[in-house]
């Protein structure tokens, strides 16, 4: 919030599977800024599930994805939309150099189509631009977007994740040239 400057904006997020601590501090925090609603996410369900949840009750012609662990630096957001709106061909926008940060046009998100719900916690964001550039889209990474992640990047489930990449996406020219057997 501190960092959006003059954009119009909202805010959706959910503590799905955090407990009930993170659901009273999202919901105490939805009483006093009027950007935020809490979307109904069932527990126990993957992540790619949580982001499609709340990406179909998200409104804006925009869609912000971050990690809880982000922390947006100056002008990121800018950036980032700045970017977006100079590049129609874009299906994904990033900050330069990290992967908790996804910023994806809504009509590119409806071509593309939504996050794979197989993917528990980590790669999802990996397929999801795989399918953007195979549909023809670009990941445009965007130098000026600053952000910090507090927490160094994994998940739970990450090994057999990639495994469902890999087998995805075997043999597609795509597919990083490490990923492929």
């Amino acid at each position: 919030r501190r960092h959006a400057g003059t954009l119009s904006y909202e805010v959706l997020a959910a503590a799905a599977g955090a407990g009930r601590p993170a659901e009273e501090g999202l919901r105490t925090l939805a009483d006093r800024w009027p950007q935020l609603r809490l979307p109904s996410v069932p527990r126990g369900v993957s992540y790619p599930h949580t982001l499609n949840r709340i990406l179909r009750a998200a409104r804006g012609a925009h869609l912000l994805v971050l990690t809880d662990d982000v922390r947006v630096g100056p002008g990121c957001l800018e950036a980032l939309l700045g970017a977006a709106r100079s590049r129609p061909d874009a299906g994904a926008v990033t900050p330069r150099g990290h992967d908790a940060c996804l910023l994806v046009p809504r009509e590119a998100f409806l071509r593309i189509g939504e996050f794979d719900e197989r993917f528990r916690g980590a790669c999802w964001d990996a397929d999801f631009r795989l399918r953007a550039l195979q549909r023809g889209f670009h990941i445009v990474p965007v130098a000026g977007a600053a952000l910090r992640r507090a927490a160094a990047p994994g998940a739970a489930g990450a090994s057999a994740d990639h495994r469902i990449l890999f087998e995805k996406w075997a043999g597609h020219p795509l597919l990083p040239a490490a990923g492929r057997r």
